[in-house]
């Protein structure tokens, strides 16, 4: 019992940790989704969702599976209370002997003799209990498991455990160096030795208990047969000594209802991300067709990743740890490696100014387009004074050019203060703003 309860405390654990293992690898997505292009941004943009996906599922599961786990663990604690004990007392060793000699064996104990007595109490020799040492050894003297128990217990039956057989526990024997035979005369009845020198013994035998007791088999689903139905539901949480029947109860609904962990997403593959529902799901919104074909997931995700499993590996997984992200440090802005960055801390800071370059060279690019789109509106209109003339145009050097101050304009006020990777905006006219939202 006890060794099936850590085996689903250790499951629980890891799952707790589940966040811990993979928080890193999905910021090194998020990062890379917002400093790649074109299909790469893509396939990092979609591992960075299904990524967020896991990590909820794996919060979800854990709260879950812990709610349930309190419940098994309590019944399996009150249980192995009681068996314990049981055990404990398979390894009390017989009591001291008490002996008397004749000569101060009488019934005036104020006169100097001494009536016959019991042991004092009896010590539990807790070293003796099984322990538990070789993975997956299961026998006399070590008991483990590789796995939890899922179809079955052997318990002592619930009724040993309510009855302690202490019949022909107390010994009272002769004792001597000589022969030794039990007398009788008339009323009396005593001990002799032939060297004149008797002794009465008194010791309590150990009962051991529940000795006679075998261990019977107590299912754990409702039958052999029917592995997937509980008999009833976990114990009442005021039952404080739980029958082996309530013990399986508590069993078949933790195995039943605890969910499984999301796979780690450095385990992610080529080949299982075609297979994977949830995956499949976010690949279907990239696909801008009403009815996709049968095998249009799975061509869009060869169009993406390509179709090379280890080269997957390597991009997405066991060397982005060599992609390079911008970080502002004490001296300046620098190229820093996922890897060298410590934590999903500097990786987020990482990813923030990511996306204001990227804000900034969309902003860039706009403006460029816009300047040129002018500068052809104003080339076309012919080099001469009443053909140049307007808002937005003038004559200058025989040629038609935009003016300075709709330049100016068009412009906004934008600082670059230590080079093309830095940047501020102070100001952003109203096409601009409608073109990022």
């Amino acid at each position: 019992l006890q060794a099936t309860a850590e085996l689903y405390k250790s499951a629980l654990e890891h799952l707790a940790t589940y966040r811990q293992r993979n928080a890193k690898l999905l910021q090194m997505w998020v990062v890379s989704a917002a400093t790649t292009s074109g299909q790469a941004k893509l396939g990092f943009a979609l591992l960075q969702a299904l990524g967020n996906k896991r990590m909820a599922q794996a919060t979800e599961v854990l709260a879950s599976n812990l709610q349930h786990f309190l419940k098994f663990k309590q019944t399996v604690d009150l249980k192995t209370g009681i068996l314990a004990h049981h055990a404990a007392r398979q390894t009390v060793a017989d009591g001291q002997a008490k002996e008397h000699a004749g000569s101060t064996f009488n019934n005036q104990p104020a006169a100097g003799g001494e009536k016959t007595a019991l042991v004092d109490d009896q010590t539990i020799v807790t070293t003796n209990i099984c322990k538990q040492e070789a993975d997956n050894s299961i026998g006399t003297y070590h008991h483990t498991l590789a796995r939890p128990l899922s179809k079955a217990f052997y318990l002592t039956p619930d009724a040993a455990l309510t009855q302690l057989k202490y019949s022909a526990a107390i010994s009272i024997s002769c004792g001597g160096t000589g022969t030794i035979a039990w007398k009788s005369s008339g009323t009396d009845i005593g001990c002799s030795d032939s060297s004149s020198a008797p002794k009465l013994k008194a010791q309590l035998k150990t009962s051991k208990l529940f000795a006679t007791a075998q261990s019977t088999k107590q299912n754990i689903d409702k039958s052999d047969e029917d592995s997937k139905t509980c008999t009833a539901d976990y114990p009442d949480h005021v039952n404080y000594w739980p029958s082996n029947q309530d013990v399986a109860n508590a069993a078949c609904q933790y195995k039943n209802k605890k969910q499984s962990t999301p796979p780690d997403l450095e385990a992610i593959t080529l080949s299982g991300l075609k297979t994977d529902t949830e995956f499949k799901a976010l690949i279907r919104q990239t696909l801008n067709v009403k009815e996709p074909s049968a095998t249009a997931e799975v061509e869009a995700i060869n169009k993406i990743y390509g179709t090379d499993e280890s080269a997957f590996k390597k991009t997405f997984i066991t060397d982005i740890g060599d992609s390079t992200a911008k970080l502002w440090e004490s001296d300046g802005l620098k190229d820093k490696k996922y890897s060298e960055l410590s934590s999903t801390k500097h990786l987020e800071e990482a990813y923030a100014h990511a996306v204001a370059q990227n804000i900034h060279n969309k902003a860039e690019k706009a403006k460029t387009l816009i300047s040129k789109a002018k500068e052809e509106e104003c080339k076309n209109k012919g080099n001469t004074a009443t053909e140049c003339g307007s808002d937005k145009c003038e004559l200058k050097e025989g040629k038609c050019v935009e003016k300075e101050e709709v330049k100016v304009e068009n412009d906004g006020k934008t600082t670059n203060t230590t080079g093309s990777n830095s940047f501020v905006i102070n100001k952003a006219p109203l096409w601009l703003a409608v073109l990022l939202l």
